[in-house]
């Protein structure tokens, strides 16, 4: 009937879209970054133009299918001069180059540095494909202005060699401590650089930076065209947030 035929057609559709995930995005350009509210208005509102014809080429990709409602997931990446403070910072020679990522480098345990893609799957930093260098990987991949959680500062405990960092360090992870973290690292929306800069003496090696800190997520928007009048694009409306 009706609604088998529409459940297939879904079905279909998601399966075409597993080709892209955080590893293999679909790479495009950005056609149109128009302000649509009134320049006297406080809140400056976006409409975004995202250039799709590649996907709908002969030859390629079946046509993508959307529906107006359907989210896009648009992966940000970190700054290059960011990444390259905070590789000196930590004493990483920014040369580097990523040719091997062993499994337990996965962070398993840690999970908000699993991306859990509703169609591939938990993702995991070995899907990244090698080599890479190291700049790559932490503009592309690692996302050090992620808020850390408690595993990232008992493994910061564990490397700390200033006896007053970590007795701070234990003392966030204790019972005790649970209140002040929370006030140091959600209320005051601590980064994990900044966590870093905060306790200089820890300097984990780069195994363990690869299971503290976690990947960049994909950050989900709303898609607002339809792809009857607008086949070759997808239209999103964002609010710009500028934070001082």
């Amino acid at each position: 009937d009706d609604d088998d035929h529409c459940e297939v057609e879904e079905k279909e559709r998601l399966e075409e879209l597993k080709e892209f995930n955080v590893f293999h995005p679909f790479k495009t350009k950005i056609k149109e970054n128009t302000r649509i509210s009134d320049v006297e208005w406080n809140q400056d509102i976006r409409k975004i133009v995202i250039d799709i014809k590649d996907l709908n080429r002969d030859g390629g990709m079946k046509k993508l299918q959307y529906f107006p409602g359907d989210s896009i997931g648009i992966l940000p990446k970190t700054k290059r001069e960011e990444v390259i403070e905070f590789l000196e910072f930590m004493n990483i020679d920014k040369s580097l180059i990523i040719t091997s990522i062993e499994d337990n480098y996965s962070a398993q345990s840690y999970e908000e540095s699993v991306n859990k893609n509703k169609n591939n799957g938990p993702m995991k930093i070995t899907d990244i494909k090698l080599p890479i260098s190291i700049i790559d990987i932490f503009i592309h991949y690692l996302d050090i202005n992620a808020t850390p959680n408690i595993y990232f500062f008992n493994v910061l405990s564990f490397f700390a060699t200033a006896e007053h960092e970590k007795e701070r360090l234990d003392y966030f992870t204790s019972i005790d401590g649970m209140d002040d973290l929370y006030w140091y690292n959600q209320k005051e929306k601590r980064t994990i650089f900044e966590a870093f800069q905060d306790f200089p003496s820890c300097k984990p090696s780069l195994n363990y930076l690869f299971q503290i800190i976690p990947l960049i997520q994909p950050r989900y928007y709303s898609i607002s065209s339809s792809p009857f009048l607008y086949p070759n694009e997808i239209h999103i409306t964002v609010a710009l947030l500028t934070i001082t």
